[in-house]
């Protein structure tokens, strides 16, 4: 293969793995777009959000342990590891 053949096979992967990402965070943003709106709003009133106000914004007991969450199987999961619970 010529070299400009393997970048543009490179570009059009990278580009293709991009858009795919774009999608998901439109997903995300959009199924989480009210909570994001009102985190906005507080943020332009009091520039700081305590982790306390944000976890009630997010409704999640642990911000922590919410990303841990995701990340493991459902079936994996015992209740020990809910979000919230230490």
């Amino acid at each position: 293969m010529s070299q400009r053949l393997v970048q543009t096979c490179i570009g059009l992967e990278v580009k293709a793995i991009l858009t795919e990402a774009h999608g998901k965070v439109k997903e995300i943003v959009a199924a989480h777009r009210p909570s994001l709106e009102e985190l906005a709003q507080r943020l332009l009133k009091k520039e700081v959000v305590e982790r306390p106000e944000l976890q009630a914004i997010l409704k999640v007991v642990n911000i922590d342990r919410a990303k841990e969450k995701k990340s493991v199987a459902p079936s994996r999961q015992s209740p020990e590891k809910g979000i919230g619970r230490d």
